[in-house]
């Protein structure tokens, strides 16, 4: 960690390189094109090294990680904050089929997207999301809770 915070190089490339892949998915996620991931993942790559010199042994790594590409990806994309709106009880649940799940998780709300995908690909608890991202730990379980429904939930029927 202490070759991370002083921004060695050969630190920095070790860990880019462990989380390079899940930073992509998740931009190549919330993008609408390849090109415009691209983008998104060098925003990301070009605000490590910065925000790298920042991070701690208090978190582990691949929430500081998330966090950071979680700062990116809303400062790039202009989202809006989180709201600590209760979530939605599901009016009729049930699995998605096929390509389903793939047209629920983009339908759903860019910000709530993000949580997701931050969720699968870096597996932080929202505690630890909470506060390396001055998000409230209530709207991440939040949002959490509307993703959850939102994919396993047949609206209008």
């Amino acid at each position: 960690m202490q070759g991370v915070r002083r921004a060695d190089p050969g630190a920095l490339q070790e860990v880019w390189d462990t989380w390079k892949h899940a930073a992509w998915s998740v931009c190549r996620a919330m993008a609408p094109d390849a090109e415009a991931a691209r983008l998104l993942l060098v925003a990301v790559y070009r605000e490590f090294p910065r925000q790298a010199r920042t991070f701690t042994t208090e978190h582990p790594l691949c929430c500081q990680v998330g966090a950071l590409v979680h700062l990116v990806l809303a400062a790039e994309l202009d989202l809006p904050e989180l709201s600590e709106v209760q979530p939605e009880p599901p009016v009729q649940p049930r699995a998605p089929e096929g390509d389903e799940l793939a047209r629920r998780l983009a339908a759903l709300p860019p910000e709530l997207r993000l949580v997701y995908l931050l969720d699968l690909f870096f597996h932080c608890p929202s505690a630890e999301t909470s506060s390396l991202t001055g998000i409230s730990e209530t709207a991440l379980r939040h949002a959490r809770s509307r993703v959850a429904w939102a994919l396993v939930t047949e609206r209008g029927r």
